[in-house]
């Protein structure tokens, strides 16, 4: 059997993680998917459309909407949470990269 946990701020973080791990090209690919998982569980959907209009009108709209989700869910710590688990997954594969990278820009085949 699988244990259920009941931590919000661990369902927070798998959510956004897993949207985050296909994010590629701009994030308004998954704004449909984040729709889905937040709305009516976590907001209404005029939260969720008010918070997206809020995050585009700024700078990095969705490092801010990831933000705003959480913290319309949870508050403050819901909103780090939330902004984490959606670019963790970006920021661990960079680190993943950097190694490999400082080998392979030296190959005559990756220099342009």
């Amino acid at each position: 059997d699988v244990m259920e946990v009941e931590n919000v701020y661990l369902d927070i973080f798998e959510t956004m993680y897993r949207i985050g791990t296909i994010i590629f090209g701009g994030g308004q690919v998954v704004l449909p998917m984040l729709q889905d998982e937040v709305v009516p569980s976590w907001m209404t959907k005029d939260q969720f459309l008010q918070g997206l209009g809020l995050a585009q009108s700024m700078p990095g709209p969705l490092f801010n909407f990831s933000a705003y989700l959480g913290a319309v869910y949870q508050g403050v710590p819901g909103a780090l949470v939330a902004f984490l688990g959606l670019f963790g997954p970006g920021v661990i594969l960079i680190f993943a990269v950097v190694p490999f990278w400082a080998r392979l820009r030296h190959l005559a085949g990756f220099k342009a």
